[in-house]
């Protein structure tokens, strides 16, 4: 294998890794050679160089941590092991995205059944019974491994030295052994010593021993006395925490190895990269590894001794991390979202870390601040964790095959929804939104979604709230317009809520939300198309919304929300007719809107609407209607042509409609224009089409 070479200014160099893996790889057997081990891996790989991640994925050191995560989690789910496990794999995973493809390809894709179970674990007391058992088998295998020759067993290096996965290792189930009088005759002759060595993030060496030796506690048990030191070059040696370590019992209940990195007890410098709480992604409010949760659901623990339930809860955390960077990986989408029991195992996380106090319940007079209080004071890990996870659905319905599977899970739909409404943090919304948004855009999840009837209330409640953020808005908005089409489905959205929500958006004419105002006016134009005339019906007769788009023609900065606001009013004037109740409201938003002559669209609306015997009267009759078609026919421009030539059809409709013709007649504005594009011979402004059309009027008025 051909590597980059090391960068020797920011780390101890691929030597150093190949070393932390072998001895990780080739111990078994031992419990605190193998803690020693995870963490003096963890100070090589804890760091933010994409490049150096790289290096360290094509050292396999993921599929070696893997290895030891299945062996660990099927003796003890909830051991500190699988914890430092999972985090030397979240950290190991911030490599660039390129690496991280080709990562899930060759081992993600493979352990997807244990990542599941790590996160689907109901957190629950061990049973008693069932550990003392637990622990007679390990005792027996134990003293069947001593009297084969009580050596580790071994598994060999690859290529260049890099750790190789052995096979047969996972058959081995023994991982703690009673010292038998061999191994007390060697601690008692001679302590034993394991080093490694490391570099601090400013450049110093320095190297880290863990030495245990054979001792006896006051009631005259043995245990094993277990002393981690840290010494940094040109400083004398220094004792990083001094612990006892199992005694002969090896009572899961007492004596484990505590954690070197604690914040109580480490005497390390601050900017060490041997602090991983200093050097976390930004999950836990602290990731030290001997922190434990706290909050109201938590059972209180010793901060020094994290519980087996915090750690298995931990361990979970961690791999949320593990998945959300997989599932920005194209191919990995479709295997994780369709993997057996996975959404499943995302819900319940999320209900686990579920925030207690509802976004409703924030003072609203300070709403924004109390959310940053709040969401501080509950701690931020139980945020983070629940974004961690949304942002997951969110890749997984990206892709197209996982959306009718999604939007079809009996449970998934109702807790993002839950999550737009009620979560207090603004992330948390603003990625639930996007949820409900990519499986929106899939035709067949519409008329399903719909069904849900929390799923509008929830959309139309983004926009009634103070502290809603504009891309929740934005989000809000697309969701909306999505529904939007096809026609078969487009009906469902025309409720007031939804049409005043709409209004408002339009109304506000913010130039910060350009995209949702655009989503707006394309979403009541897709809607003024249904094939239900009672949508139709609906939009025109809510109140303000057809004078609204009616001064987005005129006003709006932006040429595309003006085109499609004259878009809207026209098809609207294809389906409303008189006597229809709200039809004068038309007649008043063409009005308004006549002063775009940017295209046809308005000019053709009166033409539209003048095609029908039943409205000729009632726009005749209107004080302001016949100025303005002699306002659209004296346009003289080439581009503005078509506005003329509509502008001259309707005035000819009118002129065949026995109620109108005294009106037109009487009319000045309208005679003269009729008769200039009838009469006129001026090549500047004869047009053939006009000519037959003004003298087509002229004659019905005779």
């Amino acid at each position: 294998m051909n590597l980059p070479p090391p960068d020797n200014g920011g780390h101890s160099g691929v030597n150093v890794l190949r070393q932390s893996l072998k001895e990780l790889t080739n111990t078994i057997r031992q419990r605190e050679r193998r803690l020693f081990a995870l963490k003096a891996l963890m100070i090589e790989i804890d760091h933010d160089d994409q490049r150096r991640h790289d290096i360290e994925l094509n050292e396999h050191t993921d599929r070696v941590l893997f290895q030891k995560l299945a062996l660990a989690f099927a003796i003890d789910d909830s051991s500190e092991e699988v914890s430092l496990i999972c985090s030397a794999l979240e950290v190991l995973y911030r490599a660039s995205r390129s690496r991280m493809v080709k990562a899930f390809s060759e081992t993600g894709v493979h352990i997807l059944p244990l990542l599941k179970r790590i996160i689907e674990k109901p957190y629950v007391k061990k049973d008693i019974a069932y550990g003392m058992a637990f622990e007679e088998e390990e005792k027996k295998s134990d003293d069947n491994s001593l009297r084969d020759g009580g050596e580790e067993k071994e598994s060999g290096t690859g290529e260049n030295g890099s750790a190789a996965i052995d096979d047969n290792e996972s058959e081995v189930t023994d991982i703690e052994i009673k010292p038998n009088d061999k191994v007390k005759n060697a601690l008692n002759s001679e302590p034993v010593t394991k080093s490694v060595m490391g570099r601090t993030s400013s450049g110093r060496n320095f190297k880290l021993e863990m030495t245990q030796k054979l001792s006896k506690s006051s009631s005259g048990r043995d245990f094993t006395e277990t002393t981690y030191t840290k010494t940094i070059a040109g400083d004398g040696p220094s004792t990083i925490e001094e612990v006892n370590g199992d005694d002969t019992n090896y009572d899961d209940t007492q004596g484990n190895v505590e954690e070197v990195f604690g914040d109580n007890n480490s005497a390390a410098s601050e900017d060490d990269e041997v602090l991983p709480e200093r050097r976390g992604s930004g999950l836990e409010a602290s990731e030290g590894y001997s922190s434990a949760f706290s909050g109201d659901d938590f059972t209180e623990v010793d901060e020094d001794r994290p519980s087996e339930d915090n750690k298995s809860k931990f361990s979970a955390t961690k791999i949320l991390q593990v998945l959300r960077v997989y599932s920005r990986v194209l191919s990995a989408m479709k295997p994780i979202a369709r993997h057996p029991g996975m959404l499943d195992a995302f819900l319940y996380q999320l209900q686990l870390y579920k925030s207690k106090k509802k976004l409703a319940n924030l003072d609203p007079e300070n709403a924004e601040g109390a959310e940053e209080d709040y969401d501080y004071d509950i701690m931020d890990t139980r945020t983070n964790v629940r974004v961690n996870i949304i942002a997951i659905l969110v890749n997984l319905a990206c892709a197209e095959e996982n959306k009718a599977l999604m939007a079809n899970h009996p449970k998934l739909l109702d807790d993002i929804i839950d999550i737009t409404v009620n979560d207090p943090s603004t992330d948390a919304r603003e990625h639930a939104i996007i949820v409900i948004m990519n499986l929106s855009y899939a035709d067949a999840n519409k008329s399903i979604m719909l069904q849900n009837k929390k799923l509008l209330p929830a959309l139309t409640d983004i926009f009634k709230s103070d502290t809603t953020s504009l891309k929740s808005r934005h989000y809000a908005t697309s969701t909306i317009h999505a529904f939007s089409t096809p026609a078969n489905v487009s009906n469902a959205i025309c409720t007031n809520n939804v049409l005043e929500c709409l209004t408002q958006i339009i109304v506000e004419n913010s130039d910060e939300e350009h995209d949702s105002r655009f989503n707006a006016v394309e979403t009541l134009l897709n809607l003024s198309m249904c094939e239900s005339h009672d949508a139709v019906k609906k939009m025109a007769s809510h109140e303000n919304l057809l004078v609204a788009l009616a001064v987005n023609v005129n006003t709006d900065a932006h040429p595309e929300i003006r085109l499609r606001s004259a878009q809207t009013i026209q098809s609207v004037a294809g389906t409303i007719h008189h006597p229809d109740p709200s039809h004068p409201e038309l007649l008043n938003a063409i009005i308004k809107a006549s002063d775009f002559t940017k295209n046809a669209c308005i000019a053709d609306a009166i033409k539209v609407q003048a095609e029908q015997p039943a409205n000729r009267k009632s726009i005749g009759s209107h004080p302001e209607m016949l100025d303005i078609l002699v306002k659209l026919c004296g346009a003289s421009d080439i581009f503005e042509r078509n506005v003329k030539v509509a502008s001259l059809s309707a005035l000819n409709f009118l002129c065949h409609e026995e109620h109108v013709k005294d009106l037109i007649s009487n009319h000045q504005g309208v005679m003269r224009v009729l008769t200039f594009n009838a009469t006129t011979e001026d090549d500047e402004f004869f047009d053939e089409d006009c000519h037959e059309i003004a003298n087509s009027a002229l004659t019905a008025l005779m």
